[in-house]
């Protein structure tokens, strides 16, 4: 579908003021590139001068036309164009809403045969990516969100960087305030939206859990074609999902056989095993599509990945695979997918004993728990090995629970003491602790038997932490492990997990231990 500038805004921006259109008679789409940075700028380019906290664009305005862009976007309040023969200004009321309405209308005119996904949820978006990317590029081309670029601002780019013929886009959304994904799910018109859970995150910027759970909903506000796939163990979810007007679309996926639900269809992991030594997770997922299989299908699958919800994740793939892809999600049988890791998120490094893992990316109180669960796991398959154990938890503060914030510190502590209390004897167990909320609450929460057996340090900033003695001695004792070429030396396991949210900055620790500790390989 041929669209010119001013044919999208007199459709779609009608209170827009453009000058003068006549120099922009081409395609828009497939002639004219939309640039939010200035210096990318050139005759074929259309500039949107996006605003943030520290800048705003419309100070760079002159330098896009100083290197030919054919057009741009402005707010009249903040510019006065000049009127030049080679450029086309147009003012519009909000430089962030019109560079959306860009956005939603490349997707409805030239990624219309493009099937879209659209992943939200307080925890698992990335590696739900990550993993359907993997598994979609055996059927055809893929595009995804890149990075973290999950916003209002990212997902717009991330569908007008998508080349016109890829066969399927998968974006992320986040959401901060409960309006934002109805937005999202606007521009982005997704063939699948998929929520992979509601938790406890992003409470400064909402009320309280209800209103979490308020504005995921509204990942489900597409229209009725649109299929859904949510966790059928999260009644809310499902309550939302099976009385919205197109719930004769909606799927779920769970990891318990007794779930009961009425959804069209559904992913049941029926088998699920984490197998430490070769590092992958097993799967065998019942499969219950009645528009595409006569009878419930089963299908065998893993991935090389150790984490406490790889099942699951697996699972809201397989969802999307099947709802996508139909009877060819068959052909998945008995596939190992390699999953790279990405950083900050669960990423195994290793070498001679020593496993560093780097979950660091983020947290919440559901992810701190699934990470130490899997890190509890693999210390249970380590002890079996009957070497000399030692585990190292650098923790930092959960940000952005608002009023939950302390008690949700004291009660991740109970649940390290809960869950590790069994084996603290067995290991030699420390904890380095970053930012007040984990030093004054969770460090209260792991209770005297752990504080005891356990060799605690708490410290403000992970800034105090890389000039402190303990972590120097951290480090050197990793460096010498690797490093060491005794033969005769009794073997030893070392564990160290880093996980926080990113705000805690606990990342900086983990390129300093890698720095230090070059013989680790990633996994």
């Amino acid at each position: 579908m041929i669209m010119k500038l001013h044919t999208i805004i007199h459709q779609y921006i009608p209170e827009a003021t453009p000058i003068d259109l006549e120099s922009m008679e081409h395609d828009f789409f497939s002639y004219y590139k939309v640039q939010t940075d200035s210096r990318a700028c050139d005759p074929r380019s259309f500039f949107v001068p996006l605003q943030g906290e520290r800048f705003d664009g419309h100070q760079f305005i002159s330098e896009a036309i100083s290197r030919g862009c054919a057009g741009y976007f402005y707010e009249p309040e903040k510019h006065t164009p000049k009127v030049l023969a080679s450029c086309s200004p147009v003012a519009v009321p909000n430089i962030l809403s019109a560079y959306q309405v860009l956005g939603h209308v490349y997707r409805k005119t030239v990624l219309v045969q493009t099937k879209l996904v659209a992943i939200s949820g307080s925890c698992g978006k990335t590696t739900v990516k990550e993993l359907l990317k993997i598994t979609l590029s055996r059927f055809g081309s893929v595009s995804a969100t890149l990075a973290n670029e999950n916003n209002e601002i990212g997902v717009v780019k991330t569908i007008l960087n998508t080349p016109a013929d890829t066969d399927f886009l998968i974006c992320e959304m986040g959401m901060r305030n409960k309006n934002d994904l109805e937005r999202l799910v606007w521009l982005a018109s997704p063939n699948i939206s998929v929520l992979t859970c509601v938790t406890e995150s992003h409470l400064s910027c909402v009320t309280n859990i209800d209103e979490v759970y308020e504005g995921k909903m509204r990942l489900f506000s597409s229209a009725p074609e649109a299929y859904w796939l949510g966790p059928a163990n999260d009644s809310k979810i499902m309550a939302q999902l099976l009385t919205h007007p197109g719930r004769h679309k909606s799927f779920c996926f769970t990891t318990d056989t007794n779930d009961r639900f009425p959804a069209m269809g559904s992913v049941i992991l029926t088998d699920y095993n984490i197998d430490f030594n070769r590092l992958e997770t097993q799967v065998v997922a019942q499969l219950d599509h009645p528009q595409v299989f006569t009878q419930q299908q089963k299908i065998s699958l893993s991935v090389s990945s150790i984490h406490s919800k790889a099942a699951e994740n697996l699972a809201i793939t397989l969802g999307c695979a099947m709802i996508l892809l139909g009877g060819k999600v068959l052909e998945l049988h008995g596939k190992k997918l390699v999953f790279p890791g990405i950083d900050g998120r669960y990423q195994l490094w290793r070498a001679k004993g020593v496993r560093l893992i780097d979950d660091a990316y983020n947290a919440c109180p559901l992810s701190m728990r699934s990470g130490l669960f899997s890190v509890f796991g693999l210390c249970a398959q380590l002890l079996l090995s009957h070497s000399p154990l030692q585990l190292t938890l650098v923790l930092g503060d959960m940000l952005e629970l608002g009023d939950r914030e302390e008690l949700a510190h004291f009660e991740l502590g109970g649940w390290i003491k809960a869950h590790f209390h069994t084996v603290i004897h067995k290991i030699e167990l420390s904890f380095i602790l970053c930012g007040p909320l984990s030093s004054d609450h969770l460090s209260k929460g792991l209770g005297d038997e752990i504080c005891h057996a356990a060799t605690i340090h708490s410290f403000r900033t992970a800034s105090d932490i890389l000039t402190s003695p303990q972590w120097d001695k951290l480090a050197m004792s990793l460096h010498f492990q690797v490093s060491c070429q005794e033969p005769n030396m009794l073997p030893k396991q070392h564990v160290v997990f880093l996980k926080a949210s990113h705000g805690s900055r606990v990342h900086q620790l983990t390129r300093d231990l890698l720095t230090k500790t070059p013989e680790l390989q990633i996994s």
